[in-house]
């Protein structure tokens, strides 16, 4: 799996808003409460870059079981709760772990191969909850055939004692 571009987004913001403080700060003065609030800033900032990078590590690593065509290393990424979803192109929406982890065993066992190209990702987080989305370039073999396809995708994560776990992938076939 190749990923072009990852773009941080909601980091971002906060260095706008905290870049803007910093220069108000510096006219007022170390002790000044804009300062206090340039560094709650600066940390969360902080906290938010650091949790970006958790979250496009725990992408890559999900698209890594993806192309591995391992059961096993699906059940790793996915919180296995009532609530998770999956939308596959062209199939109806999966809810419950049961039925999601069912739709990764068919795939799996229909596909002799996949390889995925990531362009036009997105971070984004919020507190313990982030989405990504991302171009699934994705190159299939099913026997003596290949097929290339582009998918839009969405993932959507959950933090759950430290680590993020997917919720919910949603993924349509991009038709230009």
């Amino acid at each position: 799996m190749s990923v072009s571009k990852v773009r941080r987004a909601g980091a971002g913001l906060l260095k706008t808003l905290s870049g803007g403080m910093m220069s108000e700060t510096t006219a007022r003065g170390a002790d000044s409460p804009v300062c206090h609030a340039w560094r709650r800033e600066s940390a969360l900032s902080s906290k938010i870059e650091e949790r970006i990078t958790e979250v496009t590590s725990t992408n890559e690593a999900f698209y890594h079981a993806f192309e591995s065509l391992d059961i096993a290393r699906m059940d790793k990424m996915w919180a296995q709760r009532e609530y998770v979803t999956c939308i596959h192109p062209g199939w109806s929406i999966k809810e419950g772990w049961p039925k999601v982890r069912d739709s990764w065993v068919v795939i799996f066992n229909n596909v002799f191969s996949m390889s995925f190209s990531l362009t036009n990702v997105q971070v984004q987080v919020a507190e313990d909850v982030a989405w990504v989305t991302c171009t699934e370039n994705i190159t299939s073999r099913y026997g003596d055939d290949t097929q290339n396809n582009r998918v839009v995708a969405t993932n959507l994560f959950e933090r759950m004692d430290g680590s993020w776990k997917i919720i919910h992938h949603h993924g349509s076939l991009l038709v230009e």
